[in-house]
């Protein structure tokens, strides 16, 4: 599960998986939490705002075996043919 992170001023840094170190930042008062669906924090003190570029990717076919929707991703990278269907 990823926690999403804004820094004092409501930007947005990188997202965390670290949920144990979210808990103690909220209990310790360096955090509030902001939203519940998706679960977001706020950072109460300033800090930098290094992120990385993130890409997204959505598959439409929600079942969960994952071979089936890494299929479907590949084929959605698949350059498109010239070829007619006829």
């Amino acid at each position: 599960m990823y926690i999403y992170v804004l820094d004092i001023n409501g930007k947005p840094l990188m997202p965390t998986q670290r949920a144990g170190k979210a808990r103690r930042m909220l209990r310790d008062g360096l955090a509030s939490i902001v939203s519940h669906t998706p679960f977001t924090i706020r950072l109460t003190y300033e800090t930098t705002a290094f992120t990385q570029p993130v890409s997204l990717g959505i598959v439409q076919d929600t079942r969960t075996d994952k071979t089936q929707q890494h299929r479907y991703v590949q084929h959605l990278k698949k350059e498109p043919s010239d070829s007619s269907h006829g």
